[in-house]
């Protein structure tokens, strides 16, 4: 079973790595707001696997819990870095109005803060430890989680879709961006198909 745990490690590992080195060519982008909006994705991004990578390699069960939710606070700003990076992309003035920006950080300081008081009440996960497919600490996502999940994800497919077409209407056509964009769906697919019952929660 530790083969299973340094898998798991591996796998994430390796995801903070690539999301390094999607920061660093990042910077390349000429355009500021593009940018930005990119490398805060890749950082915020890397930050969440990061905390993932260390969550399986430790067993300390209270720091693994707090792991979690700085993992998941970090996480879920990478979804403002995404419309920022989408609205910038794509031509869109959207990042840069102030009273949807306040909106944004005021929806992400209420996620922040029931996700900072789950140990007490527990409405966004329970926690417990679970044998499979190695001993470590798992979760049981509440309704809190999956209303918070399914505004993120409608946000990204928003912001995606803006990406989306401005990538089709534009004459430079860049695979890379579609890779990105690919692995935008990634987390939600998995994250649903694991909620259905579609694959094993390992």
């Amino acid at each position: 079973m530790e083969v299973a745990r340094a898998a798991y490690i591996a796998v994430f590992a390796f995801a903070t790595l690539i999301s390094g080195y999607g920061a660093w060519r990042a910077t390349d982008i000429a355009e500021r707001d593009t940018r930005l909006g990119l490398v805060s994705v890749f950082v915020l991004a890397g930050g969440w696997t990061a905390t993932t990578a260390i969550q399986f390699a430790i067993s300390w069960v209270s720091a693994a819990v707090w792991l979690r939710i700085i993992g998941l606070i970090v996480g879920l700003a990478s979804i403002g870095a995404w419309l920022y990076f989408a609205s910038a992309y794509a031509g869109h003035e959207y990042h840069r109005r102030p009273a949807l920006r306040r909106l944004a950080v005021g929806l992400y300081l209420v996620a922040v803060a029931i996700k900072l008081t789950n140990p007490t009440y527990n409405l966004y996960f329970t926690a417990y430890v679970s044998t499979e497919p190695f001993a470590h600490l798992a979760f049981n996502p509440g309704v809190t989680y999956w209303l918070i999940s399914g505004a993120a994800y409608l946000s990204v497919g928003v912001a995606t879709g803006w990406l989306i077409e401005a990538v089709t209407t534009s004459r430079i056509k860049d695979w890379r961006l579609g890779i990105v964009v690919v692995l935008t769906a990634v987390p939600a697919v998995v994250d649903v198909a694991i909620g259905l019952g579609r694959v094993p929660p390992q």
